[in-house]
């Protein structure tokens, strides 16, 4: 092989390592943006008043199951759209119930879920260089209707090895 051809096939080699890292994370930010609807549908405030519990509907239409994602706020703020602020991210949510236990405790109740993102404790006061507000917490316990919930549908499989 000469340098011309040589130097060609890295070429190819470049675009195509290329092409693979950038052409997925571009595709599922362009389906994002076209199919994906983010709608909020419960608010629910603390009994401290503090801070809201908003669940978003992240509904990208017919070929998309049920997806939420539940993020806490400050009072009347928006819900987090950065998944880092976001407490709860599920897909294939069934029969999906949040509820204030106790000022800061948030109950996050489902039948069924497959849960992309769980963080169990919230900073939604905090500002970074701001100590003080970062004192604001609230933990986010999961409570699957099942006491042995499993998103597999059958987990004897596993238990047997």
């Amino acid at each position: 092989m000469n340098r011309r051809q040589t130097l060609l096939v890295l070429a190819g080699f470049a675009a195509g390592v290329a092409a693979a890292v950038v052409i997925p994370p571009a595709l599922d930010l362009v389906s994002r943006v076209i199919f994906q609807q983010r709608k909020e549908i419960q608010r629910l405030t603390s009994p401290d008043g503090t801070v809201d519990a908003v669940v978003d509907d992240l509904s990208c239409g017919a070929p998309c199951g049920f997806t939420y994602a539940l993020s806490i706020v400050r009072r009347g703020a928006p819900a987090a759209k950065d998944s880092l602020r976001q407490v709860f991210l599920a897909d294939d949510v069934v029969n999906l119930q949040v509820r204030w236990r106790e000022p800061h405790l948030l109950d996050v109740a489902y039948d069924r879920a497959l849960i992309l993102n769980f963080s169990n404790v919230a900073y939604p006061l905090a500002k970074p260089g701001n100590v003080e507000s970062w004192h604001y917490e609230v933990e986010v316990h999961l409570s699957p209707s099942a006491p042995r919930f499993s998103y597999l549908p059958d987990t004897s499989a596993l238990t047997s090895q």
